[in-house]
This record gives C-alpha cells, sequence and structure tokens, in this order.
C-alpha cells in the first residue's frame, strides 16, 4: 500500500464516521515555493471532529520521519486542545484514534 493509499483510506474512514476530513497539498509544485502563509510542517490530513476539535494526521511510509517543522506544528494544535497523530497505515491510525 503506498502513502496515497493511506492517505485515502484514512480519509475515506473519518469521512465514514460522520467528520469531515479532507487531504491538504503542502508541496512545492514545480519549483513554486509554499503560499505565504502557510506554514511549513503541514500534516497531511485535516479533519473537522464532531464536537468542534481538530484532527490533523502525518501520513508517513516506510522509515519515514517527522521533521522539526512537523513535531513543532504537533506541539502547538496540542497545546490547543486539538489531536495530532502520525501513520503508516490506516490499521495503525484507527488503532491510535481509538485510543
Amino acid at each position: 500500500m503506498s502513502e496515497n493509499d493511506v492517505k485515502n483510506s484514512i480519509i475515506d474512514a473519518l469521512n465514514k464516521m460522520g467528520h469531515y476530513a479532507f487531504l491538504v497539498n503542502n508541496l512545492a509544485v514545480r519549483g513554486r515555493s509554499l503560499p505565504k502563509r502557510q506554514p511549513k510542517g503541514l500534516p497531511d490530513i485535516h479533519c473537522a471532529l464532531k464536537g468542534g476539535k481538530y484532527l490533523y494526521v502525518e501520513t508517513k511510509f516506510g522509515k519515514e520521519k517527522q521533521s522539526t517543522e512537523q513535531k513543532e506544528f504537533q506541539r502547538r494544535v496540542e497545546a490547543l486542545g486539538h489531536v495530532y497523530l502520525v501513520a503508516y497505515s490506516l490499521d495503525e491510525f484507527l488503532k491510535q484514534y481509538e485510543a
């Protein structure tokens, strides 16, 4: 299963649960930089949860690890009471989400 497959399966699962999840393109395209106000370390999936909190999911593949910027984004949103998960597969995501 590719990283894109993992992203799509997580988004599908969250939307089936009644949340509002979507993919955020956070890569520079064809040599263009990120939009000026877009923070570095933005996670792949953003999700508005029922009840008002946000869930952010960073998907990884193989031996990839979070960048310093991703860890900082995680620290900031968790300090505000939101949820941030790192997932390598749908099964891993579901185990973390249900915990």
